[in-house]
């Protein structure tokens, strides 16, 4: 008997992963509060943004506004240069040093305030009509500084602000890891 090998060539599978660290800060708690955000891809800040939330917030009201920044940062970066990215798949992961957001947003915990359950819902619409696939995870808070230093940025200044670094997926060749064609082997 004689076997016909046929060898394809498969391309790669590409994937976009976005760190979203956001973070919140509240000076009395309740106090003047802030939220910040920085979104990474491979240890490259991409994105980050702050905004001053008011006088009278929470602790954990201020870390759900961080994840809401969060949240809209990374979507105005993804729908900002959409054509693009289109075709690359994005899974984005928010880190978050707030153990209570982190476990009631994966449905992990329940929620006993009527308005954090308020901000829950924000979170979850948010996110409603992205096709990217999203988690959440808790990190030290030693590895959420850069978030914490842009939440306490906006209370000090009580302003906001937002930056995107330009041409991120026009670039992308750049952001990849390159690997290898895989080769896949069938026999008949």
């Amino acid at each position: 008997t004689h076997h016909i090998i046929h060898m394809v060539e498969v391309a790669p599978t590409k994937i976009i992963l976005l760190q979203v660290f956001s973070d919140g800060a509240s000076r009395g708690n309740p106090g003047k509060s802030g939220a910040g955000t920085v979104i990474m891809y491979e240890n490259v800040e991409i994105a980050s943004a702050y905004r001053y939330i008011g006088a009278y917030s929470t602790n954990n009201e201020a870390e759900y506004e961080g994840l809401l920044l969060g949240i809209e940062t990374v979507m105005h970066l993804i729908d900002s240069q959409k054509p693009e990215s289109a075709s690359i798949p994005i899974k984005i992961e928010f880190m978050m040093d707030s153990k209570l957001v982190v476990e009631q947003m994966s449905g992990r915990w329940k929620i006993n305030k009527p308005h954090l359950q308020v901000l829950k819902n924000r979170a979850l619409a948010a996110l409603q009509n992205t096709s990217s696939t999203f988690s959440f995870h808790h990190v030290a808070r030693t590895h959420n500084t850069v978030a914490d230093m842009a939440a306490n940025k906006a209370v000090d200044t009580k302003s906001h602000h937002r930056v995107v670094l330009p041409g991120f997926f026009q670039n992308r060749e750049q952001f990849f890891r390159k690997q290898p064609t895989n080769r896949v082997i069938f026999m008949k």
